[in-house]
């Protein structure tokens, strides 16, 4: 299992009202946390001020019982202004010839 925290901040000119996030139903990829450092990470939507980041936390579990595969889906982050998708790849490899397994999983750059 592999974390992974992603930044996402608010570049726009106004406030970013129930900011939330929803993921594929995917298994190999789940979301651990969302929220703002200074908040509590149990609720479901926050507002993001101009300027302001808040964090995206998700688990990477490969199974490594799985043939060889490309698996690719979005998280997307919305609020009652605006959604981003952010768009991801797995791609499952053999590293060698006793056909032991790896995983890669790609996302694009999302901050500057």
């Amino acid at each position: 299992m592999f974390p992974l925290k992603i930044g996402i901040a608010n570049d726009g000119l106004v406030a970013a009202t129930s900011v939330s996030v929803s993921a594929p139903d995917d298994p190999i990829l789940s979301v651990i946390s969302f929220g703002k450092p200074s908040s509590d990470q149990d609720a479901d939507t926050f507002m993001l001020d101009v300027g302001e980041s808040a964090t995206l936390q998700v688990m990477i579990s490969p199974r490594p019982d799985e043939a060889l595969t490309s698996v690719s889906g979005s998280i997307v982050v919305q609020s009652l202004e605006v959604a981003s998708r952010l768009s991801y790849r797995q791609a499952r490899f053999f590293t060698s010839i006793e056909n032991i397994c790896g995983d890669f999983l790609t996302f694009p750059k999302i901050l500057p």
